[in-house]
């Protein structure tokens, strides 16, 4: 299971001071509360080094206040869950664990990923097959039993199999009389 530590340790690569650690995670838009409990230290310290920073004026994300303990409120509808999330070095995201219960995955499923003109979208198998099947009944004509039709394909195919097989088999009767 996804833990918030693992979460926040893709922003805390690199920072060697727990002052670092402190302003990565603001910037990150990581409540000061949330902060405070993660690295183990007062909410006023680092409150103080976000301050000193000038952080503290820094909007934060939506779904993300000082008096959240998660990434994102579980009330809230699906369409308002979102959050920031950075990179790591080598590409990876990480991403909390509400988003993703709230679509149906777990971490260590596959996802499908889309680039399009200007964003990254995630599809989880069963939005992928969704989309895979509404574009291919989108293709056919109304009225028409795909399955139906498949049938009759299939049937069509054994006929001329067995029209072949029949040819071949006569003459190799013929050849042997």
């Amino acid at each position: 299971m996804l833990t918030k530590s693992v979460t926040y340790d893709a922003f805390l690569e690199g920072q060697a001071t727990k002052s670092a650690k402190i302003r990565a995670l603001a910037r990150a838009g990581v409540p000061t509360a949330e902060i405070a409990r993660h690295l183990g230290i007062r909410y006023q310290h680092a409150r103080n080094v976000i301050k000193d920073a000038g952080l503290s004026g820094t909007a934060q994300p939506e779904g993300m206040s000082e008096e959240s303990t998660a990434f994102v409120q579980r009330n809230e509808s699906l369409s308002s869950q979102h959050t920031w999330a950075q990179l790591g070095k080598g590409g990876e995201l990480m991403i909390p664990n509400n988003l993703l219960s709230a679509v149906g995955l777990a971490p260590g499923d596959f996802v499908f990923v889309n680039a399009t003109e200007d964003s990254l979208e995630l599809l989880s198998r069963r939005a992928s097959m969704a989309r895979v099947q509404k574009n291919f009944l989108s293709r056919v004509p109304e009225g028409v039993s795909v399955v139906d039709e498949f049938i009759a394909d299939r049937r069509r195919e054994a006929a001329e199999d067995d029209a072949k097989w029949e040819r071949e088999h006569t003459k190799w009767r013929r050849a042997a009389e």
